[in-house]
């Protein structure tokens, strides 16, 4: 008699910039939106990015998902049949610490010694070339970074893909063991670590191509394909 191991992953969650889209515009190659839909269809399908919050509207209409989780962790979005709705209790949760960031912001502001961009951003600022007096001042701060396409992006310590996905996961009953994550940059890295199954592109930052996750030989549309006919066959 041959005894079988199915896997039941119940939640599939995703990067988008670099992994999902990868270009400038909000357009997806129909293919991986094909995919995605597949995917949908028995599993739930959760896009994690650093976007702020005033595009989402934009793109959300364009990328197949159930659940959004935006600015890094800030904010989650549900992808209701009627119309797309915020997790409150979260939201609470990370209100409690914005004074705290954006205090920050308007002191490194006064500083002028850093190219600040916080325009239509809710839970996050970001800041291109950091340097170490600014990992401090931020570590003084008693809030945190992520480092995300050449940037810094300044949040909440609570905040963070992997402390959003947590709380998903408590609420739904479901552990990291149950995750299968795709993501490509320094942001993604502790979903990456947690999730039970991982996968990258070819091209993924160096640090992710060093976990012991599934790294697909293609790069850019043909490896986000590749990877989601895989994770297809993993949650089937």
């Amino acid at each position: 008699i041959k005894f079988f191991t199915i896997i039941m992953t119940k939640i599939v969650v995703s990067d988008i910039d670099g992994t999902l889209i990868f270009d400038d515009s909000n357009t997806i190659d129909k293919r991986i939106s094909e995919k995605i839909e597949g995917i949908r269809e028995i599993s739930k399908f959760v896009v994690a990015t650093g976007r702020r919050y005033s595009k989402f509207l934009s793109w959300s209409k364009t990328i197949p998902h159930d659940i959004a989780i935006i600015e890094h962790g800030g904010i989650i979005f549900y992808n209701n049949p009627k119309e797309m709705t915020i997790d409150k209790e979260w939201n609470e949760r990370i209100s409690e610490h914005l004074n705290n960031l954006w205090g920050l912001k308007n002191k490194l502001e006064e500083t002028g010694r850093y190219d600040i961009d916080y325009i239509g951003r809710r839970a996050s600022f970001r800041i291109k070339n950091p340097d170490n007096k600014l990992f401090n001042i931020i570590k003084k701060s008693n809030l945190k970074y992520v480092e995300n396409m050449g940037w810094v992006d300044i949040i909440p310590k609570i905040s963070g893909k992997e402390n959003a996905i947590n709380y998903l996961l408590k609420k739904m009953n479901l552990k990291w063991e149950d995750v299968v994550s795709i993501g490509n940059d320094l942001n993604d890295i502790e979903m990456i670590k947690r999730s039970g199954y991982a996968f990258t592109l070819s091209d993924a930052n160096k640090d992710i191509k060093k976990l012991n996750i599934y790294k697909s030989n293609k790069k850019g549309i043909k490896g986000t394909i590749d990877i989601l006919d895989r994770v297809y066959n993993l949650v089937r």
